[in-house]
C-alpha cells in the first residue's frame, strides 16, 4: 500500500512539473543608456521602428524613458533630452546592416 501511495505521489509530481516546464517566465527587463543602445545595430533598428519624441514633449529633468520590445526582451532606454534630440535629429540615418543580411558591407539608410 506504502509503496502505491509512493508511485502516486511522484506521478503527481512528474505530471506537474512537466506542467511547467514550458512556462515562459516572461518578458526580462534591462536597462541601458541611449548611447550604449546606439553602439548595438539591431536595437538601433528596432528602436527606429518603435520610437517617436512624442514623450519627450513631457517637460521633466533627468532622464527621459522608452521601452523598446527586441529579441524577446524589453530594453528600458534612459537618456537626456539633448542626447534623445540628437538620436531624433540625425537627417540620414546610416545603419549598419542587420544580421543575416546577404551583404554584411551593406549600409541601410531610413527615413
Amino acid at each position: 500500500m506504502k509503496t502505491i501511495k509512493l508511485i502516486l505521489v511522484v506521478a503527481i509530481l512528474a505530471v506537474a512539473a512537466s506542467g511547467y516546464a514550458g512556462v515562459d517566465p516572461g518578458p526580462k527587463y534591462i536597462k541601458i543608456s541611449l548611447k550604449r543602445a546606439m553602439e548595438k545595430p539591431e536595437l538601433l533598428h528596432a528602436m527606429y521602428q518603435q520610437l517617436n519624441k512624442d514623450f519627450l514633449q513631457v517637460d521633466q529633468h533627468g532622464y527621459y524613458l522608452a521601452e523598446v520590445k527586441y529579441d524577446r526582451r524589453i530594453y528600458l532606454v534612459f537618456g537626456t533630452y539633448d542626447e534623445w534630440m540628437f538620436f531624433f535629429s540625425r537627417e540620414l540615418r546610416e545603419l549598419p546592416a542587420r544580421q543575416g543580411s546577404n551583404n554584411s558591407s551593406e549600409v541601410l539608410t531610413e527615413r
